[in-house]
């Protein structure tokens, strides 16, 4: 019985299920007289005298089951130990999951004031331009009627050919929104050769920081491997890069506990040059006016989204 006791507790045997009883929800209305009943039953059955295949062990445990069952105060013990690791289940759950929700709203909060910044500093800045080039051209339209620029009654000058001040530049802007909106991280973790662990399982255990966009494994070396993931917002990113990777203690209760106890680092991946690139790689703009800045406005603003758009 002693050597059995240790097999039990870590394999979490069901001694009820070894002597056939019932399942039922609450096992401690079963009466002595039932479970010795089923002893018997289940011992002739598996009897190392008719169980030639088996062996002892089979027997064995089913002697230690109703050794501890038969006993009130073992009993009682068992069950009180199956009960709590079922409501530490069920509360490791709940937890997970309010965890969850919590992030979940924090992410949809920071994408909204984040958006909310970002077409209120597009359109502020449209309308100034707007109303300084009417400004301007109001100021030149009165010089010409007044005379006091008879030099300027020569010659044609639209709102195009207006300086305007240099305040803003656009190509920045879109190198700026393009870097917010990407959330890069490449992860380090254990290389086992024995363990088949893919985008799936990566996905499933770095989902606790946040919400994912996508994962791709990269190369490996006899060490290490590594996983590029992209994350749906910069709170999920700031999440996973801050985390200890020393300890797994974020994942336990749950059955990638010890998966997750292969990661060793996750760092934020830089992508300005790679937006550089973008940008220029992108066709010339066209020359509108002889005005750039008003060329910016028409091409990312107006022309660019007209003829986008699906007829």
């Amino acid at each position: 019985m002693d050597k059995l006791i240790p097999k039990i507790i870590k394999d979490e045997i069901d001694l009820y299920k070894l002597l056939d009883l019932p399942n039922t929800t609450d096992r401690s209305t079963l009466s002595s007289q039932e479970i010795r009943k089923a002893y018997k039953k289940q011992a002739l059955i598996h009897h190392p005298d008719k169980q030639q295949q088996e062996g002892d062990n089979k027997f064995e445990l089913i002697l230690t089951s109703f050794q501890i069952l038969s006993n009130p105060e073992f009993k009682q013990q068992y069950d009180n130990l199956v009960q709590l690791k079922k409501q530490k289940i069920q509360n490791s759950s709940k937890l997970n999951e309010l965890i969850l929700n919590f992030q979940k709203d924090l992410l949809s909060n920071e994408e909204k004031n984040l958006n909310q910044r970002q077409n209120g500093s597009k359109f502020q800045n449209l309308d100034q331009l707007r109303e300084d080039g009417l400004k301007k051209r109001r100021l030149h339209e009165n010089k010409r009627i007044s005379g006091d620029n008879k030099e300027q009654d020569l010659t044609t000058t639209s709102i195009y050919d207006l300086p305007l001040p240099n305040f803003i530049d656009f190509k920045t802007l879109k190198n700026v929104r393009k870097a917010i909106t990407q959330h890069l991280a490449k992860l380090k973790y254990k290389y086992k050769s024995n363990l088949d662990i893919d985008e799936v399982i990566l996905s499933e255990i770095m989902s606790t920081f946040g919400p994912i966009t996508s994962i791709t494994i990269n190369d490996h070396d006899d060490r290490y491997s590594y996983a590029t993931i992209e994350f749906a917002s910069e709170l999920a990113l700031q999440n996973a890069i801050a985390y200890d990777y020393s300890t797994a203690s974020k994942w336990d209760g749950s059955k990638i506990r010890k998966l997750a106890s292969l990661l060793r680092s996750c760092k934020r991946i830089e992508n300005e040059e790679e937006d550089l690139e973008y940008e220029e790689a992108k066709d010339t703009p066209k020359k509108w006016t002889n005005n750039d800045y008003v060329n910016d406005i028409l091409n990312d603003y107006y022309v660019n989204s007209v003829s986008d758009k699906k007829i």
